[in-house]
C-alpha cells in the first residue's frame, strides 16, 4: 500500500514538473517572438561638419561647428546627452555611435535588435540642370556622406523589418528618403494605417542650423512608433527572399601589393546586399546576406542574380584588376534548382586579363545556370 502511494506521489510530482517545464518552454517560445533587448541608435556620419561641407557651399572661412554650443555632440548639453536622457526611463537601449562608416551602418541596419535609428549626416542632391550656381550641393544625384565624403546612400536600401523608425537629420534628408522609397511620417492619418506600416521615415530639414532643437522634435515624433515601455514583436523577412554567403578574398598571389583593400559594397540584381570594410593582405571576409523579392515575382537568374562589387571611395582604382579583391558567392540553400549554376567574374572584351569595369572601381559576377555551363 505504501509502495503504491509512493509510486502515485512520484507520478504526480513528475506530472507537475513536466507541466512546469512545458509552461516554461511555451513561455520562452512566446518570448522568442519579441526582441529581447531592442536598441535605438543615435549615429553621426561625420567627424568635422566643415570637412564634408567644404567645397559644397559658399562658406569661405573655415568654421569648426563642433566648438559651437548649439553644435556640441559630446559632453554636457550635447546631442548625445539629449538622446541618452530621452531614453533613460525606457525599456529601449539607447546606443550612441560617432564617426560611422558604411560597413558599420550596414551592420546596424540589418541587426534584428535594432528598432530605431537617428542618423546625423550630410545629404547632397544634384539638380537636373547641373547648375552649380543654382545649387551648391551638386555632387551626385543623391549623396549620403560619411566623414571622408564617401557615399553611403545605398546602405539605406537594406533595412531589417524590425526597424520601426528611421530619421535622417541633415539638409535634403527628406528628398533622399523619398527617392529611396521610404514612407514619411506626413503620410499617416489614422491609427489603422499606422499598424500596417513597417517603417516610418523622418527627414529633418534645418538640422545644421538648430541641431539640438530638431533632434528633440524628431525624438518626440518617434514616440508614436517607438513607445518607451512596450514589447517589440519580431518581424519575419519576406519568405520569397533568398539567402547567400558572400566571401571577399585578398589573394596571396595578387599583383596588387597594398597592405589593405578599400571598403566595398555588393549588389545583386541592382539591390544592395552588404558592405565590407577594409581587407588586409592575405585575409578574407564572409557574410550571410539576404536577397529580397518584394513583389514575389518569378526571378530571372541571369539578371536578378548578377552580382556587382563597387568601391565606397570616390577615388578610382585605376586599371589594376586586383584592387577590389575577389568574391565567392554561394547560396545557403543550394538544393533549389535555380542555384544549380555558378557565379564567374566577367572579364573585359578588350583585355581578357582585366575584369570588366575595374577602371571605374567595380566588378561584375555573372550567374550561369547549370545547363548553360554543361553545354
Amino acid at each position: 500500500m505504501r509502495i503504491g502511494l509512493f509510486f502515485m506521489a512520484a507520478l504526480l510530482l513528475l506530472a507537475l514538473d513536466c507541466g512546469i517545464l512545458c509552461n516554461r518552454a511555451l513561455g520562452s517560445s512566446n518570448k522568442g517572438n519579441h526582441i529581447a533587448s531592442p536598441k535605438v541608435y543615435l549615429i553621426t556620419a561625420f567627424n568635422d561638419p566643415y570637412k564634408s561641407l567644404k567645397g559644397l557651399s559658399k562658406i569661405k572661412k573655415k568654421v569648426d561647428f563642433r566648438k559651437r554650443k548649439h553644435w556640441r555632440i559630446k559632453g554636457p548639453g550635447g546631442l548625445e546627452e539629449v538622446f541618452l536622457k530621452f531614453y533613460s526611463k525606457s525599456n529601449l537601449k539607447p546606443v550612441f555611435i560617432d564617426h560611422i562608416d558604411a560597413p558599420k551602418l550596414n551592420h546596424i541596419l540589418l541587426d534584428e535588435s535594432t528598432v530605431g535609428v537617428f542618423l546625423l549626416a550630410h545629404v547632397g542632391i544634384a539638380t537636373s540642370s547641373g547648375d552649380h550656381k543654382q545649387t551648391p550641393l551638386v555632387i551626385a544625384p543623391t549623396v549620403l556622406q560619411d566623414n571622408d565624403g564617401n557615399n553611403m546612400k545605398d546602405v539605406l536600401e537594406k533595412v531589417h523589418p524590425n526597424i520601426r523608425w528611421l530619421a535622417v537629420l541633415g539638409c535634403n534628408s527628406q528628398v533622399l528618403l523619398d527617392r529611396l522609397g521610404f514612407k514619411s511620417r506626413e503620410n499617416f492619418s489614422d491609427g489603422k494605417e499606422k499598424k500596417q506600416v513597417q517603417l516610418i521615415a523622418d527627414g529633418v530639414q534645418g538640422f545644421m542650423t538648430h541641431p539640438k532643437k530638431e533632434l528633440k522634435k524628431s525624438l518626440e515624433r518617434s514616440l508614436n512608433f517607438l513607445p518607451h515601455n512596450s514589447e517589440y514583436e519580431m518581424r519575419a523577412l519576406n519568405p520569397q527572399g533568398r539567402y547567400f554567403r558572400i566571401t571577399r578574398h585578398y589573394p596571396i598571389d595578387s599583383r596588387f601589393n597594398a597592405h589593405s583593400l578599400k571598403p566595398v559594397m555588393v549588389k545583386m540584381g541592382g539591390q544592395f546586399l552588404t558592405s565590407f570594410p577594409e581587407l588586409e593582405f592575405g585575409k578574407s571576409q564572409s557574410k550571410e546576406v539576404y536577397f529580397e523579392n518584394p513583389k514575389n515575382r518569378e526571378l530571372a537568374p541571369s539578371q536578378d542574380f548578377k552580382v556587382t562589387m563597387h568601391l565606397h571611395s570616390k577615388a578610382r582604382p585605376g586599371s589594376d584588376p586586383d584592387k577590389l579583391g575577389r568574391l565567392n558567392i554561394e547560396p545557403i540553400d543550394p538544393d533549389r534548382e535555380q542555384f544549380s549554376g555558378k557565379w564567374s567574374l566577367l572579364m573585359s572584351l578588350t583585355d581578357p586579363l582585366k575584369p570588366f569595369g575595374c577602371e571605374h572601381g567595380s566588378q561584375v559576377y555573372k550567374y550561369t545556370v547549370q545547363n548553360e555551363i554543361s553545354s
